[in-house]
């Protein structure tokens, strides 16, 4: 072999080749960059960068099979949600069909420092049936980004069956700004529970101070103790606390808040399709499917059946413990039978939709629009 006109690097083992391999990369280990080596055709070691991409690059987490869904309060955040909910139906009794609809929806920007304390801030409501209409933004009617109260008499209905507005349109209900930054602290407890809400009478001196005196009634039901937790807390709903794996169906019975009786729950069957992430945090996305079972409230003597069918998906946040988005579309036949006589028949369709719009830090100022919707439609 011919010798070298340049210095050599002298390799003292074969521990060092990889080394001396980088050094005739980068230009030997003397001499000008720009005189290659005579003998060219001694082969040369290749160089192994594996062991220094290790260092840098972290080691990835294994694939998530599956998930706990477990009810926790995010402790150190504050989450802006709103909750939507449009129901419609058609009522039959005595040979005449009744339409009836309701709007409604709540945003809130939910402020919890620690695991056992939270405070819920109203930041809108508003509410529209055939009868009354009201936006906490507009002081009533159809404002472009309407949050719909979630306050219900019978058949959902608060207004006690107060007379249409002119036209024969809903009356707007004026004087509701006052809703707007009613706070209630909520006392928490182990596994999602509410112990108690207070500040309720609070918030509906509030309310009623700036209403018309015909109409506090209706402003009073807004912050109606019964409807607190429905309204403004409903980050758990679905949430069973059982554990899930992907693509594997799993069954149960939980408590759903909809207006055809106090005590409805819904049997579903869910599946958990996906893992993915939101923000940096792991999320499962989950399908939806079941029927609504409960006591239907009826007349001494009378029956009550009911036939439904619940369709949905819904994203929860595995770090936060709650539901950050959900979709839930709702069918039904409600029946009322004396001895083998129906007496009434309604049949109808909810839409409920929640969706986390901002997870910012505990005492964070809510960011975006007015109602801390980034500029959302508020309608449904």
């Amino acid at each position: 072999m011919k010798p070298s006109k340049r210095p050599q690097c002298f390799v003292r083992n074969t521990a060092f080749a990889t080394l001396s391999a980088v050094g005739l990369i980068l230009g030997g280990c003397g001499g000008g960059d720009d005189a290659p080596p005579e003998d060219a055709g001694a082969a040369t070691a290749p160089a192994d960068n594996t062991a220094a991409a290790a260092k840098e690059k972290p080691p990835e987490k294994p694939a998530r099979e599956s998930v706990t869904f477990a009810k926790k309060w995010p402790a150190g955040k504050k989450l802006v949600y709103k909750k939507t909910v449009a129901q419609k139906s058609t009522s039959e009794m005595n040979g005449q069909q009744i339409p009836f609809f309701l709007d409604r929806s709540a945003t809130v920007a939910l402020n919890v420092p620690n695991a056992n304390t939270a405070e819920a801030e109203i930041l809108g409501v508003s509410f529209k049936n055939a009868n009354i209409t009201y936006d906490t933004h507009t002081s009533g009617g159809d404002g472009p980004d309407a949050d719909v109260d979630m306050s219900e008499g019978a058949d959902g209905d608060p207004s006690g069956g107060a007379a249409p507005g002119a036209g024969g349109g809903p009356r707007t209900i004026t004087g509701m700004q006052g809703a707007n930054g009613a706070k209630l602290q909520i006392n928490a407890g182990p596994d999602g529970n509410v112990i108690s809400i207070n500040g309720a009478p609070q918030a509906t001196a509030r309310l009623q101070a700036g209403m018309p005196a015909q109409f506090r009634i209706i402003g009073g039901d807004v912050f109606n103790p019964a409807f607190l937790k429905e309204r403004y807390l409903p980050l758990h709903e679905n949430l069973d606390g059982a554990e899930a794996k992907l693509n594997t169906p799993w069954s149960g019975t939980v408590p759903y808040p909809v207006s055809l009786s106090t005590n409805m729950m819904l049997k579903y069957t869910n599946t958990v399709t996906a893992f993915g992430t939101k923000d940096g945090r792991e999320t499962a996305e989950v399908t939806i499917a079941g029927v609504l079972e409960g006591q239907l409230a009826v007349q001494p003597g009378q029956t009550a059946e009911l036939t439904s069918t619940v369709a949905g998906k819904l994203t929860y946040d595995i770090e936060l413990g709650v539901v950050v988005d959900s979709d839930v579309d709702i069918s039904y036949t409600r029946r009322t039978l004396k001895g083998t006589a129906e007496v009434f028949k309604q049949t109808g369709t909810y839409k409920i939709v929640l969706n986390v719009s901002q997870v910012l830090a505990a005492g964070s100022p809510v960011g975006g629009g007015g109602d801390g919707m980034d500029g959302m439609d508020g309608s449904i």
